[in-house]
């Protein structure tokens, strides 16, 4: 063959080549809108996905309700924040210590020290483990250690202080008695100390309220429904034998959450009502910020209580019927959604198999 003709053959692919990906190229960019008609439309309907999208967010439920809220809530969340810190505080100073009581114990049978003697004890016990000292809670710890050993009804302190004398008689009743320190590591020592912890801060708690008290009440509107911003063919199915349309990844949620500076301001109704304030509180922006928003959190978990997203699917199944029973040829028997696909095809499967055997 010719070098010229084998030329002449290559450059006649080449031009074959640019004219397919032209085509390509054009049929999928579409600059005069040519394609439209059928490129977007959902397979079997005469909608398009760009119509689809066009419903943004589709409200179907609305929630209206009162609820109220205070600054107790705040102090709670933060004594009980304190109370399981103080717990991890403790379960950790408590195994600290009895490692130390072991240790010496080791070294008091190499006669280190005498553990008869409370002084050598203790002074053994700052020489070598003196550190453990700085630890959070610990004179505390000492003053209930030896108030629990004592069967005294004397409650945990926390502003008890760490004297030489409470401590030195602690090491010596646990380095020589074996019902001591038996007693010291049952459970009810440390539920003990926990138990009264909590009281203690439930006596700030209560002070602290009375100082920052507010109350409000709050009045406003939940709103779900489904969004469609995102709609693609992938969220589409129409069942043609069943006569059923399908969404598959389009699920209900809150829309919106809202409470107004006036609920119905034609009648003088507030969104939020002052129940009770106290002087800090009023001065303090934060905490009316915080309060207003647990409101809208308690507005929300109330709208969930009364099943808000399942009548959002209910409203939209109706309306969305509605909507196709326009724009096909023939009302449609049912509107369904699904989590993902892997669901919707789990359920066809299963029909298919109740067919079957009963075949």
């Amino acid at each position: 063959m010719p070098v010229t003709s084998w030329f002449g053959g290559l450059s006649f692919l080449l031009q074959a080549a640019l004219v397919v990906v032209a085509v390509v190229i054009f049929s999928f960019i579409d600059p005069f809108g040519l394609l439209v008609g059928t490129k977007l439309k959902l397979k079997d309907t005469p909608i398009s996905v760009e119509s689809m999208k066009e419903i943004g967010e589709l409200i179907t439920a609305e929630y209206y309700g009162e609820v109220i809220s205070s600054t107790m809530e705040d102090v709670e969340i933060r004594t009980t924040s304190l109370a399981d810190e103080f717990q991890e505080d403790l379960d950790s100073l408590h195994q600290a210590v009895f490692e130390v009581i072991d240790q010496m114990d080791l070294a008091a049978d190499q006669d280190r020290f005498n553990r008869e003697r409370r002084a050598q004890a203790r002074a053994y016990f700052e020489d070598n483990f003196g550190a453990l000292k700085a630890e959070q809670w610990f004179a505390q710890y000492i003053q209930a250690a030896r108030t629990y050993l004592a069967n005294t009804r004397s409650a945990f302190d926390p502003k008890a202080s760490n004297t030489k004398v409470q401590f030195g008689n602690l090491l010596k009743a646990l380095l020589t008695s074996d019902a001591s320190y038996a007693k010291l590591r049952q459970t009810a020592f440390r539920t003990g100390m926990v138990s009264s912890f909590k009281n203690q801060l439930t006596e700030v708690k209560e002070k602290e309220y009375r100082k920052k008290q507010l109350v409000l009440l709050g009045r406003g509107a939940v709103k779900a429904g489904f969004r469609f911003n995102d709609f693609s063919e992938k969220n589409f199915r129409y069942e043609k034998e069943s006569n059923r349309v399908v969404f598959i990844g389009i699920q209900p949620e809150i829309l919106s959450q809202t409470i107004n500076p006036w609920f119905i301001p034609e009648k003088g109704v507030e969104g939020f009502e002052f129940l009770i304030i106290q002087r800090k509180a009023r001065r303090d922006p934060n905490i009316l910020l915080r309060v207003k928003r647990r409101c809208l959190e308690e507005l929300v978990a109330k709208a969930h209580q009364a099943d808000i997203l399942e009548e959002a699917t209910k409203n939209a199944q109706e309306q969305l019927k509605n909507f196709f029973d326009l724009l096909l040829d023939k009302p449609v028997n049912a509107v369904s959604f699904y989590n993902n696909v892997f669901d919707y095809t789990e359920e066809a499967v299963k029909k298919d198999c109740i067919i079957s055997c009963a075949d």
